[in-house]
């Protein structure tokens, strides 16, 4: 029970939620009337997020046999080079959506002419905006799948995790439960292809234990969520908290997310047990220096997803957003959900946030809740060893 004044925190543990990612061929059941594809094309743009959490779906279509195409952008595309069997069609987003008609029509063109002739089995715009569907106008399909929020059949419901969602809305998995998959989530997409870190920002072997965390993020080229973000100064004092006890702190984030550092202060010196990565690594790389972390303290941002792909533990902090929609499902993670009792949680529609001045709820996740929690985790982490 929350103390007086405060809100209660409700979590989740997605340790027995499924078992680590597979790599294995699998028999894929379809949905009644759709036969196995040959040849797909998905168009999913972005964000990080939903990239990773749609990988499950196209690689259970791949490892039935069908070839992948994707049409993504360009932040992605490194990403979903990771994994070789996919066959990328790159989109410079930022000229598509912010460069007015005069760039929608040059970046329109330039993938049109890519795909011009092309036929798939299935088209599948993973997108709720119909303006998409523009994208893959010109090539032929013999079915056609878009999301669509009136339709329960094309919608991701609210609640359930978006990769088991995506993987229902394709025809992999049933809505209601199935004896064929027993109501198990669908397994993560470890990546094929992780890159060597280089020198300047490699990780070596510690003694101790080591942390990454991610103090920004929360941002894409169509929009900021910055009530998505645990409090910076939280992030701050944990830093300290876990120096004090030993650990090496590694701070991830993108170059955009460099207005972080001077919270930090002296804590970025030299010596002081804090590696600064942010702005430093690509997207393969981050997968690389998750994997040389023990665990992954983040909120609800794409370095989430990035850390679920990777082999570190993962602590999630959640408000604003549904923990049961983007919490990634495997071991060694786990996720906790400030503002329980507050009405207006989650605000999140799926598009835009509520006009709030303060999130609260993820103020009310203290500093000794997450120390507590992230130590839980890695105990047990270190007794599965």
């Amino acid at each position: 029970m929350a103390a007086r004044g405060e809100t209660e925190v409700e979590e989740l543990d997605a340790a027995a939620a499924v078992p680590w990612m597979s790599k294995t061929t699998v028999s894929i059941s379809p949905a009644p009337g759709v036969t196995d594809p040959e040849s797909v094309l998905l168009v999913k743009l972005g964000a990080i997020g939903d990239v990773l959490m749609l990988l499950p779906a196209a690689q259970r279509l791949y490892q039935s046999g069908a070839r992948v195409d994707w049409v993504c952008g360009a932040v992605v595309a490194p990403l979903l080079g990771m994994y070789p069997w996919v066959n990328r069609i790159e989109v410079d987003e930022r000229e598509l959506f912010q460069q007015g008609k005069a760039g929608q029509v040059r970046s329109l063109g330039k993938l049109w002419r890519r795909l011009a002739g092309r036929r798939y089995d299935l088209v599948a715009v993973m997108q709720y905006d119909r303006r998409y569907e523009l994208l893959a106008r010109v090539v032929r399909a013999g079915r056609r799948v878009r999301l669509e929020r009136e339709v329960r059949e094309r919608m991701l419901i609210d609640g359930r995790w978006h990769a088991n969602e995506y993987a229902r809305v394709l025809g992999l998995r049933a809505d209601a439960y199935s004896p064929e998959d027993a109501g198990e989530n669908m397994r993560l997409a470890r990546p094929d292809l992780v890159p060597k870190l280089r020198v300047e920002i490699a990780l070596p072997p510690i003694t101790g234990r080591r942390v990454a965390m991610v103090p920004a993020g929360a941002k894409n080229v169509m929009r900021e969520g910055a009530l998505r973000r645990w409090p910076l100064k939280n992030y701050v004092a944990l830093t300290r908290v876990l120096l004090a006890r030993g650990y090496e702190v590694v701070l991830t984030g993108s170059a955009e997310d460099g207005w972080v550092r001077e919270s930090f202060g002296h804590l970025l010196d030299r010596g002081a047990g804090v590696r600064d990565l942010i702005g430093r690594t690509s997207l393969p790389e981050l997968v690389a220096v998750y994997d040389a972390c023990d665990a992954v303290v983040t909120h609800d941002t794409g370095s989430l997803h990035v850390a679920g792909v990777s082999h570190a533990a993962v602590l999630a902090i959640f408000g604003p957003t549904n923990m049961g929609n983007f919490l990634p499902r495997r071991e060694r993670v786990r996720g906790v959900w400030g503002g329980q009792r507050l009405a207006c949680r989650p605000c999140y529609d799926g598009r835009e946030f509520a006009a709030c001045a303060r999130n609260v709820c993820m103020e009310d996740v203290g500093v000794d809740r997450v120390v507590a929690e992230l130590e839980s985790l890695l105990e047990e982490q270190a007794a599965a060893r």
